[in-house]
């Protein structure tokens, strides 16, 4: 069986997290949180869990609605291919 490793990104709510909080360590006491733990899940090493996603969509004044658009876009990477274009 092969694991494989999503990585989201969280830019929008590290955005929502400095705006409202200033630090991450100010936001993971809120949650409450280890913030080692809340670097962890914005790193994508640990998932959020559904009661965390809606405490911190609380702490940080977002609908619920918000949710996709805070914890599920994948992070998308680019990928360098050395090819050579197809000649015609």
């Amino acid at each position: 069986m092969v694991k494989t490793n999503i990585v989201y990104n969280y830019s929008k709510l590290y955005g929502l997290i400095k705006e409202k909080f200033d630090t991450q360590k100010n936001f993971a006491d809120k949650i409450p949180m280890n913030v080692s733990t809340l670097n962890n899940k914005l790193k994508s090493k640990k998932s959020f869990y559904q009661n965390e996603m809606n405490r911190i969509c609380d702490l940080l004044d977002v609908s619920y609605n918000m949710i996709p658009e805070l914890f599920f876009e994948h992070k998308v990477q680019e990928i360098e291919q050395n090819c050579d274009p197809i000649q015609k």
